[in-house]
């Protein structure tokens, strides 16, 4: 297991990984290999840790695994609630903003 990764997907579930292929190792080479000027994630889960951490703009779900709301720069509402919606939203007041 020491090269492994486990993180938390569900609430009743575990994924183990490779360590090189979490989610923000993904978003990483994207973000290199695309040459992306900003790269926007949003996750709701123990498994979305790294993307968050990968990305530009980290957003969060609302009422999912609390952990990922502290490093999250954006809140969204709950997953039926449109999250990705509202993700878009609070982005374009974000840009509406500067």
């Amino acid at each position: 297991f020491d090269d492994c990764f486990v993180c938390r997907s569900w609430n009743v579930g575990v994924e183990v990984l490779n360590k090189v292929a979490t989610k923000g190792d993904a978003l990483k080479f994207i973000k290199e290999y695309c040459g992306c000027h900003t790269a926007v994630a949003i996750g709701d889960y123990g498994n979305d840790f790294t993307m968050l951490e990968a990305a530009d703009i980290a957003a969060a779900v609302e009422c999912k695994y609390d952990g990922l709301k502290e490093i999250a720069d954006i809140v969204t509402c709950k997953c039926t609630d449109g999250a990705v919606a509202d993700l878009i939203k609070k982005l374009e007041e974000r840009i509406n903003n500067r």
